[in-house]
């Protein structure tokens, strides 16, 4: 199956496998208590930091946005490259500007 080609058939396949795996993930979450911030244990994996969960959590948007314009490259035109260089800065700063200011420096917790 080609990534950038998908027929409207798989699409739907793709979308309607996500719904079911949210909604079976809903009712599993609805007996297990997942732990986080101060309620978090060494018994669902190990710690890590505030910033590298952070950069854990974001970088997959820019490898997705990577992905999808690479092999357009030669194709675009000068205001969608300014574009596509606001999102990655918007992605990059996002944290240091808005919820770095919240989150206590040296702390550990459950991403």
């Amino acid at each position: 199956m080609d990534l950038f080609n998908l027929t409207f058939d798989s699409f739907r396949v793709f979308m309607y496998s996500w719904i079911i795996l949210a909604g079976l993930i809903f009712f599993l979450l609805l007996k297990v208590t997942a732990p986080y911030g101060r309620h978090s244990s060494a018994k669902w994996g190990p710690l890590i930091s505030n910033r590298l969960g952070w950069v854990i959590m974001e970088l997959p948007v820019l490898v997705v946005v990577g992905l999808f314009i690479f092999p357009y490259r030669d194709t675009l035109s000068t205001p969608v490259w300014v574009m596509i260089g606001l999102f990655s800065c918007i992605i990059s700063t996002e944290h240091s500007s808005s919820l770095s200011d919240y989150i206590p420096r040296g702390k550990r917790c459950r991403c």
